[in-house]
């Protein structure tokens, strides 16, 4: 198989191209490349240009950090994928993003990307510990199409990586991986992802050097979560605001001082995990993404506990439709007073029901009667109430 970059099948190149389009579709983009912006070609859509499948929350990791509860004894509800699978090429998203849990942890990972690729779909990426990445899977996910992978690496010792990963080797698997990873040109960057903890930050740039000379070209740093396990950790390991201070700048010096200097193509990026969330309900721009949960359900953020309607039943390109490409579903009572709140990552612990650590709001946007509720009212109980009198949660655990 060529591992060479694939063609820009869609037209969509800008979005990788340029940093600003990729990390902030609302904001124009104003190239050379095109005269339109980036708010007028995703409403333009009829289905979303990215979707994020959090296809199962088994993991073979119980990590201490995990935000949505992810790990060996999980047994929720997962609908067969095949259904999911099928709505996914029929809307051909530009990128789909595989999460969880761990991907290769999963029986039919290999599966699961060559479909999506052969169904249509240009860009297939997913997120690792790596501890279970061997040279030989590795290849035959990149055989089965395989676009993008991001190494979960949080340490620049052992020591400061099983802060937050106690697993035994899993410092030396994830350097392993990486260095593996970096013989394939993939589509995209291939990126390592550090969650900062009060322990591990003090040696961040020593990280940052280490991971660029193993081959990575992209870091992504975001927050420490205060959801689904990580609340029960939350006050012990989240850095200090003078430590975040010190992230912030020691990422801007390396920038400026460093990987400009030397290698212009490494990107290093502090995220905001509740960015997405202001923008999308308090501005006009555009949504152009949306999710699918691990029970099959849609959602608008990972971070927001309302989940609004069966994949495996309705069509992606339908809730698209019936929502104004979403938008409409960032509009209701619940998900405005939700976004009031989530103003810092500490207000997550503030949020009901608690982000994955309870039941989510199931609401139905194909179901009219539940659809006009919701359209009228925040109270939480009111929309749980009604949910399960609609037999929303009725799944097996197990099934």
């Amino acid at each position: 198989m060529d591992y060479s970059a694939e063609k820009d099948v869609y037209g969509f190149g800008i979005f990788r191209r340029s940093s600003q389009a990729v990390t902030s579709p609302y904001n124009p983009y104003d190239g050379s490349k095109t005269s339109i912006t980036a708010k007028e070609i995703l409403s333009r859509l009829k289905a979303p240009l990215q979707l994020q499948w959090t296809v199962s929350r088994k993991c073979n990791f119980s990590c201490p950090h995990c935000f949505n509860n992810s790990g060996p004894d999980y047994r929720g509800y997962e609908p067969p994928r095949g259904a999911i699978i099928d709505n996914i090429c029929d809307a051909k998203p530009y990128n789909v993003c595989l999460c969880g849990g761990e991907p290769f942890f999963w029986d039919d990972l290999f599966t699961i990307i060559r479909k999506l690729r052969n169904g249509g779909i240009p860009f297939v990426g997913l997120v690792t510990n790596a501890y279970l990445v061997t040279p030989e899977k590795l290849r035959k996910a990149v055989d089965a199409g395989l676009s993008a992978i991001q190494i979960s690496f949080d340490g620049f010792t052992p020591g400061d990586h099983a802060i937050n990963r106690p697993m035994q080797g899993s410092w030396e698997k994830a350097r392993d991986a990486l260095k593996e990873c970096s013989k394939y040109p993939l589509c995209d960057r291939l990126a390592v992802a550090f969650i900062p903890n009060r322990f591990n930050i003090q040696r961040f740039k020593e990280f940052a050097l280490m991971a660029i000379d193993l081959g990575c070209e992209s870091i992504r740093v975001q927050p420490l979560m205060s959801c689904g396990r990580a609340a029960f950790c939350y006050d012990k390991l989240n850095p200090t605001a003078k430590q975040y201070l010190w992230l912030k700048l020691t990422i801007q010096e390396l920038c400026k001082s460093y990987l400009n200097g030397k290698s212009s193509s490494v990107r290093l990026e502090w995220g905001d995990p509740l960015e997405h969330i202001w923008y999308l309900c308090k501005t006009d721009c555009v949504p152009q993404q949306v999710s699918i949960q691990a029970n099959g359900w849609y959602e608008i953020s990972p971070y927001i506990p309302v989940l609004f309607g069966d994949a495996t039943k309705h069509s992606i390109k339908e809730l698209w439709r019936a929502t104004n490409s979403s938008k409409d579903l960032w509009q209701i009572p619940i998900i405005k007073k939700m976004s009031d709140k989530l103003l810092t990552i500490d207000d997550m612990r503030e949020i009901t029901p608690r982000i994955y650590l309870e039941d989510p709001i199931m609401i139905n946007r194909f179901d009219e009667e539940n659809w006009a509720l919701a359209q009228k009212t925040d109270d939480v109980g009111t929309l749980i109430e009604d949910a399960k009198k609609r037999g929303y949660y009725n799944f097996k655990e197990g099934d």
